[in-house]
């Protein structure tokens, strides 16, 4: 029970607890300060231990059923709090303020579960279930509001892993499986930077697979690196700090309610966009395994051109070399310094039917599926096939050059050791359904 005397000059802070029925009552206000008029206590819906008061100037917790409070602050600023209301089914703290009208707390689980956290150098909190969407873009209709934005920020988008730590880490990792155990996603130092403190730390999963590095992604479509999302389903969240295993929790992926479609069509557009983003990864080491063959290819060249009775039959199977990288090049989108871009289909290491460079073809179609929420279309499946044996193709080529080709041309010329040392690309064992 909490009494507000302020109207009477009296600002202590008042509050009460029985645990007879109110037979008895004792105070229990150590940790909040003198003129912190209290104006409501509300219990935790999960942990009958945690208290919540609301004061003149802000909130209070207590995880030890009142004997010691803690102010909150993180963004919420100073400000008398009315009444504190606990969601059932969000798990989410929702305050009446006087002056920053409905403040909400995105899930109180690093309250609920904190005794339990604070007696660990790292503790992962549970994990709410989150839905994967495609997010609209919010425009007023009334155009520039300027800097009078009379609405509250939604939540931020995916699965809110929420974690403490006792001290400051130098290191922290999370790995996300599904259901079979399989890796779907790594979180590490670039995901952390900056979440690494002492305290309550949250980072947002985005619900995607894994992203493709900049440096692998080329190519048409608005997609970028960007992975497509996972199944619907139950994943598990394996954390590590400093190498050591800070827990491993559940968290329920819902696919988004307002999405009309079947499991056996999302789940086929799940595999082609996942496919499709996972060939988009190779075609990106293909094009750098171009680029590094394309300078062996000059380098050959500048000693046919260096030799003085180079046999015509080098000459003639270095020219071909080049056009051959030249025409992969155009396959790849590969720019060679000093010489325009180069961009379509072209002779040598292509075959296929593919139109338009292979990394278009795949950074195309994978732009439309993550833009899509319906089943993929007949057109889509077949670009995906066409550039997929478009990169089978040059690969075959690629490696070729590498173990065949290249080190042919070297022993020709008497420079064996001047050969590159490059290892030859896998086979592609990413299949489109």
């Amino acid at each position: 029970a909490t009494f507000d005397n302020h109207s009477a000059n009296d600002f202590a802070p008042y509050v009460y607890i029985s645990t007879d029925f109110g037979t008895t009552w004792r105070a229990i206000t150590t940790g909040i300060p003198a003129g912190q008029t209290v104006r409501t206590i509300t219990e935790d819906l999960k942990n009958p231990n945690v208290l919540y008061v609301g004061t003149e100037f802000g909130l209070f917790v207590s995880l030890n059923k009142g004997t010691q409070w803690i102010r909150v602050k993180a963004n919420l600023p100073t400000v008398p709090i009315a009444e504190i209301t606990l969601h059932p089914r969000d798990n989410d703290m929702l305050l009446a303020t006087h002056g920053r009208s409905i403040w909400i707390l995105d899930d109180i689980s690093a309250f609920q579960q904190a005794s339990t956290a604070m007696a660990s150098a790292a503790y992962l909190f549970d994990i709410r279930a989150a839905t994967s969407f495609n997010p609209g873009s919010f425009r007023p209709a009334f155009g520039s509001p300027g800097d009078r934005r009379f609405w509250g920020k939604n939540p931020e988008m995916g699965a809110a892993v929420t974690y403490y730590l006792r001290g400051p880490a130098q290191s922290v990792s999370a790995r996300v499986t599904d259901a079979s155990g399989a890796v779907v996603r790594e979180l590490g130092a670039d995901d952390f930077a900056g979440k690494m403190s002492a305290g309550v730390n949250r980072l947002q999963w985005d619900l995607r697979h894994q992203p493709i590095p900049d440096s692998l992604v080329s190519g048409g479509g608005r997609s970028g690196g960007t992975a497509p999302f996972v199944l619907p389903g139950t994943y598990r969240v394996a954390m590590t700090v400093d190498g050591r295993d800070a827990g491993t929790k559940s968290v329920t992926v819902n696919g988004d309610p307002l999405s009309v479609i079947t499991d056996a069509d999302r789940k086929l557009w799940h595999d082609l966009s996942l496919a499709v983003h996972q060939l988009q990864s190779v075609a990106g080491v293909a094009a750098a395994r171009i680029a590094a063959l394309s300078a062996s290819g000059r380098a050959v060249q500048q000693l046919v051109n260096q030799a003085q009775t180079p046999p015509a039959a080098i000459r003639t199977s270095v020219e071909a070399l080049n056009r051959e990288l030249a025409g992969l090049r155009r396959q790849f989108s590969v720019p060679v310094p000093g010489e325009p871009a180069t961009s379509g289909r072209g002779g040598g290491g292509g075959g296929g039917g593919g139109v338009g460079p292979v990394p278009n073809q795949l950074g195309g179609v994978k732009g439309q599926l993550l833009q899509s929420t319906s089943r993929p279309t007949e057109v889509q499946l077949r670009t995906a096939r066409e550039a997929r044996q478009d990169l089978v193709t040059a690969i075959d080529a690629i490696n070729r050059i590498i173990t065949t080709a290249l080190p042919a041309m070297y022993q020709a010329l008497g420079q064996p050791q001047l050969a590159p040392s490059v290892t030859p690309l896998p086979a592609v064992t990413v299949s489109i359904p």
